[in-house]
């Protein structure tokens, strides 16, 4: 039976180790954009435990793609997930990135960038060239880049938009986790959270929190 899973992005090391992140080149480029830690790692391999079970559970049924926001934390988690899935199923899920899955992010008075070049597909594809084979290159995204470089200045738009990108996909999402809470707030479908959504790093921040919806 087809489903989607929400999953929220792994440690970040803005959160974990502020210091060696902000002597970082990213951190120069775009201090909103961090990657994950070493031990981001192994909280994706132990948080998808739960998700790997459900799938079995579930006729196993894998999902043919994984949807990903733009930002780094949620590619590389991305990336330990389709890993995973493969080495259990024999079976690759794609990685589409979906601009329109980025943070949300509202100032109302004023504009400012959240997306460099460095978040298009096209940088995202030379960045981890070593894993191009797993990107659906051909996948157009929902929202455009250029609508999605910059914050919001009306909070219902922003609130609303991962709502609507959510609801026209099937499959494996790594977002961020005010989008997550957001869907919670407003969905009435079913939703399922998965008990190991108390994942922490270093930071004690909870990663990897996981919604079915079915």
């Amino acid at each position: 039976m087809k489903c989607s899973y929400l999953i929220r992005h792994s440690e970040r090391i803005d959160f974990a180790y502020p210091n060696i992140w902000k002597n970082t080149k990213r951190y120069q480029e775009n201090h909103k954009d961090p990657y994950i830690t070493k031990n981001g790692i192994l909280l994706v391999r132990k948080a998808m435990l739960k998700i790997i079970n459900d799938i079995k559970n579930n006729d196993n049924y894998v999902p043919d793609y994984i949807y990903s926001s733009p930002f780094v934390r949620c590619i590389e988690t991305s990336i330990v997930i389709s890993s995973i899935v493969n080495s259990i199923f024999k079976k690759r899920p794609l990685i589409r990135i979906e601009y329109g899955l980025r943070e949300l992010y509202v100032m109302p008075f004023c504009y400012r960038q959240l997306m460099d070049k460095k978040m298009t597909v096209e940088w995202i594809l030379k960045r981890y060239y070593k894993h191009k084979h797993i990107f659906d290159t051909k996948y157009r995204s929902i929202h455009k880049f250029d609508e999605m470089q910059y914050n919001a200045l009306n909070p219902l738009t922003e609130i609303n938009r991962p709502l609507k990108v959510i609801a026209k996909l099937d499959g494996i999402i790594c977002t961020h986790g005010l989008n997550i809470l957001s869907l919670i707030r407003k969905s009435k479908g079913k939703l399922k959270w998965f008990e190991n959504n108390k994942v922490t790093g270093k930071s004690q921040h909870s990663y990897c929190a996981m919604v079915k919806i079915k």
